[in-house]
């Protein structure tokens, strides 16, 4: 006869781990209990060695679903003499917090699916069913343990069937902390842009009949916000041009693609492309959005126009699958529900105030969403998930690194000011937060603080580092200075995504980054973007860069390409130049002339080595995107353009020209690239061939100097990391990837976290551990 106490670490929390263990430990005949603590769980059992032996090797094998292990810790116990013979789920135990992995968010699961739609079940029609197997976690924790009085659903007090099966060990209902039914949970609304509610309940007869409402105001050409699980969307009827123009009319959204959901995957592959790993993708549990390539470019033009791709998800609530169901619907278009620019709206009132110009119905329920989580967008390359963005379905699962830190520090850091994310690292792990967007408003700072805080709450998370971005006018990175943390860690943006790609394959050793990006604020004060830098965590060497363009007019040339191919022009053909920019755009003769002065005064004009600039330059010029609408837009238009050219022979590149400048570093210049295609411009040469033609000659450009680099470098072994945004164009991509494996290099590009600075805080929090390790040689391990 033995005892043992375990302490299991991991994903053990609201995925229905205690029944788990309670079942595990009954079959093999032991005594104890198990119970939830701020740690982990905590188990102990007592019986013949054979028994314990049995159950601790089962309890690792026969995990539930949605069960991680990460770490047992295992200690002998004095046999008790007056144990009982049973084994209990006892009351969470709440001394102390520590390392608790929260779950996140998981769609619908198959059984409760069939209870939903089952006529006869006392979860009929009910759109917030959920199991220890599915539905909300992360978005309605407040606290833990994770119990339900420390979710957004401690105001509902459980029925006498729910709390039944919510007592039951052997129910799959056992301790699912949101659980509820039409007679004691949130009800739902249907309402009127006015707030004028139009059906209201939870009992099934009217659930049915919202629904069906709801559907047939959507076959109309109607918009609805409806709440989710992380925050609102507004949908509409993705078949129906007119209700997808009305939409875009009133977000002020031309011609930023929109994700869509489709009722089932059949109706996904009659229409996508659908590879094995992209339809696991789309059925898994996470239930991102996945880009799809279209079956007819033409397809979905007005959601995604113009382009070879379309977002896809699958239905992961129960809420969408009874619209679709109930209302036998196939295609919705359904987006973030947000002002432009600001966090997804999460609160009842709140979108009544903020979308009601926008949307014409709401469907809302009760159950408050205590974190704003956006949906995961994800793209298959090379037969690998990559992410554009990590958020509901992943955060806020840990990410394990290959440096270490004491454990009694905590580095924050804070990202960067767009799609931004932050991450805490202890020991040698990282958790990244949700997709946090954009925090040059008043509001994305507001919710990046409640994000922050919610953070270290659950955590326990007491930072004495913080990293941040270099950059002078960063608003994330003035709220860092302001922290009361012990150290304050200024890292340079390229840098950070270099290690962060470094990070999240393990490498510790130098290598080369290259890195692509819109804009970054260099060592030397000026706008990086095309970036050769030579290092590891703790430091880096810029060996070679992109030649800075001039930027004329501040932020505005940013936001119309025109002005960009305006400065480039200028900077080709300084005295012949403005004629060949009026025969462009006749029709702008007035700026032409104003923007020529400033560029020939140097009033208003700095030089950026960023890609995306030189980007938006040639789609400038090849007249596919002179005013962007959205981020990326002149990239997204070239790229796409591109993909449908089909060379057939030989291509010649462009001309591009590598020069040393005064510190001895190499400047690639793209100057006489983009003059010859001034050139075929002039010629009516066919844009889809000047695009792919540029693409094929950057691709080139960058593989020749990293080449050049290593030949000079000579390293024990050869290995490139990509990062930044621009690395989301595929087509570049994988020609970069081909070119350098061709010559025997090892290259590695995000797949765990965006490359673009979604991404970064990963990086910047990897970056100050290494410098912590430089004051204290002790302070840090290699995990590798």
């Amino acid at each position: 006869m033995i005892r043992k106490a375990l302490l299991v670490k991991g994903i053990v929390q609201g995925v229905g781990f205690r029944p788990f263990v309670y079942r595990v430990a009954r079959d093999c005949n032991l005594s104890g209990f198990v119970r939830n603590t701020s740690k982990g769980v905590e188990i102990e059992v007592q019986g013949p060695v054979i028994s314990v032996e049995e159950f601790i090797v089962r309890l690792q094998k026969e995990l539930p679903p949605l069960a991680l292990i990460e770490q047992i810790e295992v200690a002998d116990q004095p046999i008790n003499v007056n144990a009982n013979h049973s084994f209990e789920i006892t009351t969470s135990y709440t001394d102390i917090k520590g390392d608790v992995r929260i779950p996140a968010d998981i769609k619908i699961c198959e059984d409760c699916k069939q209870d939903i739609l089952d006529s006869s079940s006392r979860f009929a029609f009910y759109p917030l069913t959920n199991c220890t197997n599915c539905g909300p976690r992360f978005t309605v924790i407040r606290d833990v343990p994770y119990d339900r009085a420390m979710t957004t659903m401690e105001p509902f007090a459980m029925c006498k069937d729910c709390q039944g099966e919510y007592n039951d060990p052997m129910d799959r209902r056992f301790h699912a902390q949101p659980t509820a039914c039409p007679a004691c949970g949130p009800a739902l609304r249907l309402m009127d842009s006015s707030g004028n509610i139009l059906h209201e309940g939870s009992d099934s007869l009217r659930l049915r009949v919202m629904f069906k409402q709801a559907a047939e105001l959507i076959r109309s050409g109607n918009i609805i916000a409806i709440k989710g699980i992380g925050g609102f969307h507004l949908a509409c009827d993705a078949n129906l041009e007119h209700a997808v123009q009305k939409l875009r009319a009133r977000k002020n959204r031309p011609r930023k693609p929109f994700a869509l959901i489709a009722r089932n995957i059949d109706n996904i592959v009659e229409r996508c492309r659908v590879t094995a790993i992209e339809q696991e993708l789309l059925t898994s549990p996470q239930a991102p959005i996945v880009i799809l390539n279209k079956k007819e470019i033409a397809d979905f033009e007005a959601t995604a126009p113009d382009l070879t791709t379309i977002g896809v998800m699958l239905p992961y609530t129960p809420l969408h699958v009874l619209l679709f169901e109930i209302g036998n619907l196939d295609w919705l278009l359904m987006t973030s529900a947000n002002p432009k620019n600001q966090p997804i709206t999460k609160d009842n009132q709140e979108a009544l105030e903020q979308l009601s110009g926008i949307a014409d119905f709401f469907l809302i329920h009760d159950r408050d969403i205590e974190q704003r989580t956006d949906d995961s967008l994800v793209r298959v390359i090379e037969n690998r998930p990559v992410f554009y963005r990590r958020s509901r379905g992943y955060a806020p699962e840990e990410i394990k690194v290959p440096l270490a830190i004491p454990e009694q520090e905590v580095i924050l850091a804070v990202g960067g000011e767009m799609k931004n994310s932050f991450a805490y690292m202890k020991g040698n792990h990282i958790r990244m937060s949700q997709y946090i967007g954009e925090i040059d408003s008043w509001e994305g700072r507001q919710s990046f603080l409640h994000s922050m805080g919610h953070f270290e709450r659950l955590f326990n998370y007491e930072p004495t580092i913080v990293a941040y971005d270099q950059h002078p006018t960063y608003q994330v990175s003035e709220i860092a200075k302001l922290l009361q943390y012990r150290e304050k860690v200024e890292i340079q943006h390229h840098h950070a995504h270099m290690a962060s790609c470094m990070a999240e394959h393990g490498i510790t050793d130098q290598v080369l980054g290259v890195i692509l990006d819109g804009t970054g604020y260099g060592d030397d004060e000026t706008l990086w973007g095309t970036e050769f830098l030579y290092g590891d965590y703790a430091s880096y060497e810029r060996l070679a860069y992109g030649i800075p363009l001039p930027v004329v007019g501040g932020e505005k040339a940013i936001k119309e390409p025109w002005r960009m191919a305006i400065g480039a022009i200028h900077a080709i053909h300084p005295t012949s130049g403005f004629d060949e920019a009026l025969a462009i755009w006749p029709e702008r003769e007035k700026e032409i002339r104003v923007l020529w002065q400033m560029l020939e005064k140097g009033i208003q004009v700095v030089k950026s080595s960023g890609a995306g600039r030189l980007f938006d330059t040639v789609a400038a010029l090849l007249k596919g995107c002179e005013i962007s609408s959205y981020e990326g837009e002149a990239a997204i238009w070239l790229s796409n353009v591109a993909e449908t050219y089909r060379c057939k022979g030989e291509l010649s590149l462009y001309p591009v020209v590598t020069v040393k400048d005064v510190d001895g570093k190499q400047s690639i210049d793209w100057r006489p690239m983009l003059g010859q295609i001034l050139a075929e411009i002039r010629s009516d040469c066919n844009p889809a061939r000047i695009a792919y033609k540029f693409h094929r000659t950057l691709g080139d450009a960058i593989v020749n100097q990293a080449m050049t680099i290593f030949d000079k470098k000579q390293p024990l072994s050869k290995r490139v990391v990509l990062s930044g945004g621009t690395w989301h164009n595929e087509l570049l991509l994988l020609q970069v990837v081909d070119g350098l494996r061709n010559q025997g290099v090892s290259v590695y590009y995000h797949e765990k976290v965006p490359t673009n600075d979604g991404g970064i805080a990963l990086g910047q929090a990897l970056i100050a551990a290494a410098r912590y390790s430089m004051k204290d040689k002790r302070g840090i391990i290699s995990c590798v």
